[in-house]
């Protein structure tokens, strides 16, 4: 059985993607009820947003964050828009320190975004050894969003990294009643479709919880409710590559593969 505290960092690194993905997703929720900045008035920021993601898919994620940099200057009102999404890019191209130092403007600019703290969290999580800073930052997150059910789960993955199997339980126990039994946490889970690049990001949430409760439940020795909480999230979407992808890591990590059988 896996010990807690040895998983490899490539899983984390699916786990994060969701966030990664989240393009300004945090200062976009507060943008949207803001007034255009003055570069917005002549080329929206949005087609510039459009305009670095054509590139990364073109030339890699470098490419973006080059281009995102040489954008003049914006008002107030766009230029935390433009942070997370300078910051999601060079994380994605391995620039971590400059990633970290925007996030950590953006914490200070945003206190109380909880996005920027999971972004940085999970960063720190998925490419450095500072797992109990990492954690203190997911733990700030789910403290800004208690009924975020992937912020829940987010804070579950930094303590199983840290080796509190027992405490990784119950966190992402919780995650897994808040999507089960929360409105107001299906709405979130909802509300992220336009980063995760899956419409159906309702699914996509519950899958990558349910995946991760599975993991915790198998190593705590419930091999037999660990089946069943994973063979109910591949009949949530089985065709599914994407949404499946962190459940596929899971189980070929684990070396369960061909041995759990849902039909």
């Amino acid at each position: 059985m896996t010990k807690s505290n040895k998983i490899p960092r490539s899983f984390h690194t699916a786990v994060a993607s969701f966030f990664l993905w989240c393009v300004a997703a945090g200062s976009f929720a507060e943008g949207e009820g803001q007034s255009a900045g003055l570069f917005d008035v002549i080329i929206p920021l949005s087609s510039n947003l459009d305009h670095a993601e054509d590139l990364d898919k073109e030339l890699g994620p470098d490419a973006a964050y080059q281009y995102l940099n040489s954008l003049p200057a914006l008002a107030p009102s766009s230029e935390e828009r433009l942070m997370n999404a300078q910051a999601a890019y060079a994380w994605k191209a391995g620039h971590f320190k400059e990633a970290e130092r925007l996030y950590r403007a953006l914490i200070n600019s945003s206190p109380n975004n909880y996005f920027n703290y999971s972004n940085l969290g999970n960063m720190l999580l998925a490419h450095t050894d500072r797992i109990v800073e990492a954690g203190l930052f997911l733990e700030k997150a789910t403290e800004l969003a208690p009924e975020h059910p992937l912020m829940m789960a987010q804070f579950g993955s930094a303590l199983h990294r840290q080796g509190n199997l027992k405490k990784a339980l119950e966190v992402t126990g919780k995650a897994v009643h808040l999507m089960e039994n929360s409105p107001q946490a299906q709405e979130l889970l909802v509300a992220v479709g336009p980063f995760t690049g899956n419409h159906d990001s309702e699914t996509w949430g519950k899958i990558q919880i349910l995946a991760r409760y599975g993991e915790l439940l198998w190593e705590s020795g419930s091999e037999e409710k660990a089946s069943k909480i994973w063979c109910d999230a591949l009949r949530m979407d089985i065709n599914n590559r994407d949404s499946n992808a962190t459940l596929s890591e899971i189980l070929s990590r684990l070396g369960l593969e061909s041995k759990i059988h849902c039909w």
